[in-house]
């Protein structure tokens, strides 16, 4: 049994054991564990600076959305200099709307517009998600500050919003500038507009340019646009029910596992582009976005744990050894273990069958499926006490330094058009049944979304190659299909 298998079996037996306790506390002790990143440097680019000034959008609150997508075109922009998708795809997310919502609402309105419910029921739910808003934000400053939605487009919560920067200017104004970590928008942009242009924009890459770039351009997006699957992603994000036909809600069970099985790659992949568009843009603004954590730091946090029962320890350690395995830059195959935040590196193998650049470690089913099903029972098992410790669900982390390894390995301009390779899977959804697609998910790398990212991230392109060479690469070395659109 080689050094990988024995840990596998060691972190099965200890997920076995976690599985059967209750879902850790979140605990004082947790918030000295933030993780506190830097922001990764970007290599050089010729990319021009766009546009930082705020569009002359002075209106008085109201109510009903407000268009903002000629606005920002700006950043169709930029991504088109960045990725050249007109070119590569044959079109672009130009034409996606963003809508500015000025009140909950508004804002709740059109989120649970899609789920079937009375319209008094509906009324209730609206009110009810207002004054859970509400309170979050007094509470924490924090809450929903944008969603997409295939067709209709992005709707952003300017309520929330306009409160964070009123609370921003509070901080400046009464302690005669911004508090340690406070960031500020330009003085001018304060009086010219808009005064939460940046936390606009941050938020509209997210889902314009992350979820919805999935949900528009690839093989998955698609079949979920045709079953108007997303109406139980809101379902589940605002625990509602979405319906109670037999039918219906078997269909929503399928679309919770496959969501389980994409959902570290698309939260990972928006979290990425973000914070990726946010620097190439965000000259005169201090207002950073997007995930800036390490793999050292998610390994520090996952170390430090305290919580009790002692299992749940035992199973932080555990996970810690698959996320140095599955998010770092070492061998799957490899007979010696890595210890924690180890970040040996791979050479690159000429002997493996490839056109140029390193062919993909031999990496067995059983044992990405089984790292891959630790990663996924985490949220589930530690949930609120890692949301403490890092500020975002695991997924959106773990997600993040698998795009982050995607970009070392292929070319942070090759990060797009991978994730639509990682994407390029249907379901069958409406013939397959719930036990044959559980089962397919969970034993099938290459019918799983996460797991088919894994696999790009852990091939390595010479710096030289174009974006067909590096599509033959994953074809000849993992026989993904390629979207007709480009590639070989």
């Amino acid at each position: 049994m080689d050094g990988f298998e024995q840990k596998l079996k060691q972190i099965t037996e200890k997920l076995d054991a976690a599985a059967e306790r209750p879902r850790a506390k979140t605990g004082d002790e947790l918030q000295g564990l933030k993780v506190r990143g830097e922001i990764p440097r970007l290599e050089d680019s010729k990319i021009p600076r766009f546009p930082t000034t705020t569009p002359d959008l002075r209106v008085p609150p109201r109510r009903g959305p407000v268009n903002l997508t000629s606005e920002l075109g700006f950043l169709d922009d930029l991504a088109e200099e960045c990725f050249d998708f007109g070119r590569t795809l044959g079109r672009t997310m130009r034409t996606y709307p963003v809508y500015l919502c000025q009140s909950l609402d508004d804002f709740f309105g059109l989120t649970v517009k899609d789920v079937g419910m009375p319209e008094g029921v509906r009324a209730q739910v609206v009110q009810a998600k207002k004054r859970e808003a509400a309170q979050q934000a007094e509470e924490t400053g924090g809450g929903i500050l944008g969603v997409h939605f295939p067709g209709p487009g992005c709707y952003l919560n300017g309520w929330l919003m306009e409160r964070r920067e009123r609370e921003r200017d509070g901080d400046r104004d009464g302690h005669g500038g911004p508090q340690a970590g406070t960031p500020a928008a330009p003085a001018g942009d304060r009086h010219g507009g808009l005064s939460y242009w940046p936390e606009i924009v941050g938020t509209v890459i997210h889902e314009k340019f992350g979820h919805g770039f999935i949900s528009e351009m690839s093989a998955w997006g698609r079949e979920r646009r045709r079953l108007n699957l997303d109406r139980y992603d809101i379902a589940r994000r605002f625990n509602l029910k979405a319906t109670d036909s037999p039918a219906e809600v078997a269909m929503g069970e399928k679309y919770n596992l496959v969501y389980r099985a994409c959902r570290i790659c698309e939260e990972g992949y928006a979290e990425w582009i973000e914070n990726y568009l946010w620097q190439k843009w965000h000259q005169g603004f201090d207002i950073r976005h997007g995930c800036r954590y390490g793999l050292d730091g998610l390994l520090s946090v996952l170390g430090g744990w305290k919580t009790e029962p002692a299992q749940e320890k035992e199973f932080a350690d555990a996970l810690a050894g698959v996320c140095a395995l599955l998010l770092g830059d070492v061998e799957m195959n490899s007979e010696e273990s890595p210890a924690p935040g180890s970040s040996r590196t791979i050479k690159d193998d000429n002997n493996g069958p490839h056109r140029r650049g390193r062919a993909v470690p031999p990496v067995f089913p059983a044992q990405l499926m089984e790292g891959m099903g630790v990663l996924g029972t985490a949220d589930d098992l530690l949930g609120p006490a890692l949301m403490s410790a890092l500020g975002k669900p695991l997924h959106y982390v773990a997600g993040y330094l698998l795009v982050e390894k995607l970009a070392r390995n292929l070319g942070a301009d090759f990060v797009p058009y991978a994730v639509l390779i990682a994407n390029n899977v249907t379901f069958d959804l409406e013939r397959t049944s719930i036990s044959d697609l559980g089962h397919l998910l969970q034993h099938t790398p290459e019918l799983n979304i996460n797991a088919r990212l894994f696999m790009l991230a852990e091939l390595k392109s010479d710096r030289e190659m174009n974006l067909r060479q590096k599509c033959g690469l994953i074809k000849d070395n993992l026989g993904f299909a390629i979207p007709r659109f480009f590639g070989s």
